[in-house]
């Protein structure tokens, strides 16, 4: 009985003092816990990335917080790393926590204090090693260029990034250049790449071209750009490729300093400021060449090419208006091209020339003010003046009525009826002719008072639209690009002679010689169009007309097989179907 007792007061004992030793390790591995930090490598080299460790003896559930880091940093791989060991029944846990990361400035940088669990470690600065000057470079480095350095406000400059490497890259990237004043920035496509020697070494280069427009006068600076790669050096030796680790470099260029230059005070006051290399103004006139007729349309293609500017900087070509002369300028068209390094840009508008009466026209010469780039001077393109002769259309021209004859020289001084003796009225010398015209129109009024007594009575015509004279039939397309032009400039009277221009196309043997007689000819929606033009140019009314109505009918309208609408008899306009069914086809 003593002995079983005796035997359980010591394993009271013995449980005792291992709690007891248990609780003292906790309590001793708990007060002397702490984050160690350490860099690698150390100091790190400019612009390159390093690691950092935070190592932590324990067991510990909570992550670490790494985003303290992003602020200065930039975090490229992260991973974590358990050790335990158990030596002279002392159970050790370490866990250590490997960061890479960049520094996204240069010279010194502060790390942050990381949050682990309930712990923190501490804040310390590291500062970097220099990098190697460019003669004695370490084997990556940026050489950029601006030509020219003084341009023009809006010039073009050509910016010239090159990399030189003696190292196997990957994952490279460029940033795009930043400039500290407003500037239109344009990439040239496709990167050069050549092998280059430099103080006895061997680079290969890889070139990278920019295309800048400032748009302010002053210093302008254009900020350094920066490679972000993965660098793996070149081994001496196999042995030294089995160690080589890949880290991520970060090199910058030098800024760039720009003086840029307002535009001289020779240029044009007021005119449109173009810096180019080279401009070329030319014309193309469809037709080439012949007589301008009133009422036909005559196309006008102005072409601007220069080199060294965007289509945006061109000017407008749309010359002065001429009188009697209607111009519709089209929408301009806008072309950009890359060649040679420079840009090139092309501007073409299309003028349609309508005359509204015949008689001499002289377009004016038109005169673009350029500044020649390279030869730092005032210089113009220009198309001379182009006198144009209009003609009247065949059948639209008004006789010319004879002069008078001469009166008979005993008729020089009349003498007034007052004073003639009656004698001399009565006298039968002057019968002979005039008794013969007399009885003549006698039996002109007898006849036709007769007739019209016979036909009976007929109701009087509505008064009508006064009839235009037919225009000689051109094609049918070229008179609707005329009557389009006519719409679209919402004028009335234009598009009165236009669309009786392109009907006499339709019935080149009967044409519609009045808008209301066109109206019998046509179904809706085009005859409410002409209703609503006949009424504009001849009606009482005083609001504007507007040319879009008709020019959606006639997109519309369908030619018909004759000159009647479907429906309506013949003869309603005085005039026989255009295309008949021969006898023997009738039913």
């Amino acid at each position: 009985m003593v002995s079983t007792l005796r035997l359980a007061g010591c394993l009271a004992s013995w449980r005792l003092r291992v709690l007891a030793g248990l609780t003292l390790l906790l309590v001793t591995l708990t007060s002397s816990a702490a984050i160690s930090v350490g860099v690698e490598p150390d100091p790190p080299r400019q612009g390159e990335s390093f690691r950092l460790a935070f190592s932590l003896e324990g067991d510990f559930s909570t992550p670490p917080d790494f985003s303290v880091l992003e602020e200065d940093f930039e975090i490229l791989a992260r991973n974590e790393q358990n050790a335990v060991s158990f030596v002279n029944g002392k159970y050790t846990r370490k866990t250590t926590w490997v960061v890479e990361v960049l520094p996204r400035d240069t010279g010194a940088v502060k790390i942050p204090a990381v949050q682990i669990g309930e712990l923190r470690s501490k804040a310390f600065t590291v500062t970097p090693r220099p990098t190697p000057s460019s003669a004695s470079d370490d084997g990556l480095f940026l050489e950029v260029e601006a030509v020219p350095p003084a341009p023009y406000v809006q010039q073009e400059v050509l910016y010239t990034v090159r990399l030189w490497r003696r190292y196997e890259l990957s994952n490279a990237s460029l940033s795009e250049p930043q400039l500290s004043a407003d500037a239109l920035v344009k990439p040239l496509t496709g990167d050069r790449q050549y092998v280059r020697e430099r103080n006895g070494r061997r680079y290969d280069v890889v070139e990278r071209r920019y295309l800048i427009y400032p748009q302010e006068s002053g210093t302008v600076t254009i900020q350094p750009v920066r490679v972000t790669a993965q660098v793996l050096e070149r081994a001496a030796s196999l042995f030294e490729m089995l160690g080589r680790a890949v880290k991520t470099r970060r090199v910058d260029s030098l800024p760039i300093t720009l003086e840029v230059r307002p535009v001289p005070a020779e240029f044009p006051a007021g005119a449109h400021w173009l810096p180019a290399r080279l401009v070329r103004l030319n014309e193309l006139w469809t037709p080439e060449s012949g007589p301008v007729k009133v009422g036909e349309p005559l196309s006008r293609t102005l072409s601007l090419w220069a080199s060294g500017v965007t289509s945006g900087q061109l000017p407008p070509l749309v010359p002065q208006a001429v009188d009697g002369l209607r111009q519709y300028p089209d929408q301009p068209q806008l072309q950009d091209t890359l060649q040679d390094e420079t840009h090139n840009a092309v501007r073409q508008e299309k003028i349609a020339y309508v005359a509204d009466r015949p008689g001499p026209r002289t377009l004016p010469a038109v005169a673009i003010p350029w500044w020649n780039t390279e030869t730092d001077a005032l210089e113009y393109a220009e198309l001379p003046s182009r006198p144009m002769a209009v003609e009247a259309l065949p059948g639209t021209e008004r006789p010319t009525p004879p002069p008078a004859a001469p009166a008979q020289a005993e008729l020089q001084e009349p003498v007034p009826s007052a004073t003639r003796p009656p004698e001399a009225l009565l006298s039968w010398r002057h019968w002979p002719g005039w008794f013969g015209v007399a009885v003549l129109a006698v039996l002109g009024w007898a006849i036709t008072t007769f007739w019209l007594l016979k036909r009976g009575p007929r109701q009087h015509a509505k008064p009508h639209a006064p009839m235009l004279t037919p225009v000689a039939p051109e094609s049918t397309a070229r008179a609707m690009a005329l009557l389009e032009a006519t719409c679209a400039a919402d004028d009335a009277a234009a598009s009165q002679r236009a669309v009786l221009a392109w009907a006499a196309t339709l019935w080149p043997e009967r044409p519609p010689l009045t808008l209301d007689a066109l109206t019998r000819r046509v179904a809706p929606p085009l005859e409410a169009a002409l209703a609503e033009l006949d009424r504009a140019c001849h009606g009482p009314t005083s609001s504007r007309w507007q040319g879009s109505a008709l020019s959606r009918a006639l997109k519309s309208f369908v030619i018909p097989s004759s000159d009647q609408k479907p429906g309506r008899p013949e003869g309603r306009d005085g005039l026989p179907s255009l295309f008949r069914l021969s006898e023997g086809s009738q039913a």
